[in-house]
């Protein structure tokens, strides 16, 4: 009987759990236990590898391989070729998968801790604005931070009075 690794992802904060499971269970068997979502994957003998968090990293974010790739620079090919463990990502390119995708390094390299690094929703919030305002292409959103840059104090009491209407609309 091969083990599995049971995988509960938080529905609210994002974090990951892991148990190892030595019951039978259907592959990829998605249970739904009150906010959090379990799946449980295979692992090989011998325990978790590299290859196979990258997989399971990818497939948490929903990506695909393609998108997967472009996102850190490599093409699709390279990816499942890493995936299916017939090629071995380098420092590099671990770094820039823990960077991009915010990954607990130690959990990528040897599978201790969790996936994903703690936020700080201020520092989401910094990263969105700069990486909106470092696009060189005009768009809404540059626009719209631009304009709530400049916005006076009456302004952002508007907005706010605005925004606690439409949430007693959608309270109703």
């Amino acid at each position: 009987m091969s083990r599995r690794v049971l995988r509960a992802l938080c529905c609210d904060c994002n974090t990951t759990n892991t148990a190892i499971c030595q019951a039978s269970f259907v592959h990829n068997e998605n249970i739904f236990l009150d906010k959090v979502f379990l799946v449980w994957y295979p692992v090989p003998r011998g325990g978790e590898k590299l290859n196979n968090r990258i997989r399971l990293l990818r497939k948490t974010l929903n990506l695909t391989a393609e998108s997967f790739g472009s996102r850190i620079g490599i093409v699709r090919s390279a990816v499942s070729n890493i995936e299916a463990g017939n090629r071995q990502p380098t420092n590099q390119l671990i770094t820039s998968i823990c960077r991009e995708f915010k990954v607990n390094e130690q959990w990528l390299r040897a599978g201790e801790g969790e996936m994903f690094l703690p936020t700080d929703p201020d520092a989401e919030i910094a990263e969105f604005v700069g990486s909106v305002l470092s696009d060189a292409r005009p768009s809404f959103r540059k626009k719209l931070i631009r304009a709530l840059a400049d916005l006076p104090e009456e302004g952002w009491e508007a907005i706010e009075a605005f925004a606690r209407k439409l949430a007693e609309i959608n309270e109703d």
